[in-house]
């Protein structure tokens, strides 16, 4: 049971024409043994029968929550809206192609609660491709890093698996002050970089070495569905940085930051597909 002290965990599951596989994911969400628990789910206007599954499932497990969307928000608009609905202390963004290890909050949530100065606690990952390969992804180079310059220039480089952050638990003050996701000039490309560069300025990373997540990639899968082009690439650059010259870093740490981008920016230019940015 729960306690006074029992930090409150909220999982946000954007659902979108999931039907085909997103039982799996709310089974793991409903498995977790973490005391003080909710999951928000928020089904984007889909075409399957996502809406009904999800609602079918919330019938049986009242810490449930369906949200229906009356219109098409697209992926960061639906994640938004679910982090506007929110209220709790640490927040977890469900991909709905993910699949928890049971231990995933109640390994993660202590490591929040033991480090104020830490914003996100992530574990290690398997990734489970359409050809079959499963990759394991362990993102070690931003792992008790103090210094925000340093963290910063670590997500910029994107070196290892620089995305596996993204299937951990944020704390909610953290989440609140970076304003939520936001679009740029190429739409919705690698939001997530940008958003964990804001993360990476407003406090540490703490990692657990456990596999905590099953990532599963499907043909619909939101990556798969991006372009690549340059028109993407670089409107997720100049939204990084955006996020570098609105930071409280003294003015010399930030022109060091963003030369650091535009060095990265012109090196990627030379790769083809942009093989930093993938996940």
């Amino acid at each position: 049971m729960p306690t006074a002290q029992t930090p409150k965990v909220v999982a946000l599951l954007p659902a979108w024409n999931a039907g085909d596989f997103i039982t799996e994911t709310l089974q793991s969400l409903a498995a977790q043994s973490w005391p003080n628990f909710e999951v928000l789910v928020s089904v984007d206007q889909s075409t399957d029968e996502t809406a009904d599954i999800c609602k079918r499932f919330a019938t049986d497990d009242d810490r449930f929550k369906i949200i229906e969307q009356k219109e098409r928000l697209g992926w960061i608009g639906n994640v938004n809206a679910l982090l506007d609905a929110a209220e709790g202390d640490y927040y977890l963004i469900a991909y709905h192609d993910d699949v928890l290890d049971p231990a995933h909050v109640q390994s993660l949530a202590p490591l929040l609660d033991s480090r104020p100065e830490a914003v996100v606690a992530y574990g290690d990952i398997r990734a489970h491709y359409l050809t079959g390969d499963v990759i394991e992804r362990a993102y070690y180079e931003i792992d008790g890093v103090r210094d925000p310059a340093q963290r910063a220039g670590s997500i910029i480089r994107r070196k290892g698996y620089w995305s596996t952050p993204n299937h951990g638990l944020f704390r909610a003050s953290a989440v609140e002050a970076t304003g939520g996701f936001r679009r740029h000039s190429g739409g919705e490309f690698s939001a997530d970089w940008p958003w964990l560069l804001k993360m990476a300025l407003l406090g540490e990373f703490v990692r657990a070495p456990y596999f905590l997540c099953d990532k599963y990639y499907k043909s619909a899968s939101l990556s798969h569905n991006w372009s690549w082009d340059f028109r993407e690439f670089a409107g997720v650059f100049e939204e990084c940085a955006r996020v570098i010259r609105a930071s409280a870093l003294p003015v010399p740490v930030k022109a060091r930051l963003s030369a650091l981008l535009a060095a990265e920016f012109l090196k990627e230019q030379g790769r083809k597909g942009f093989a930093n940015l993938k996940r």
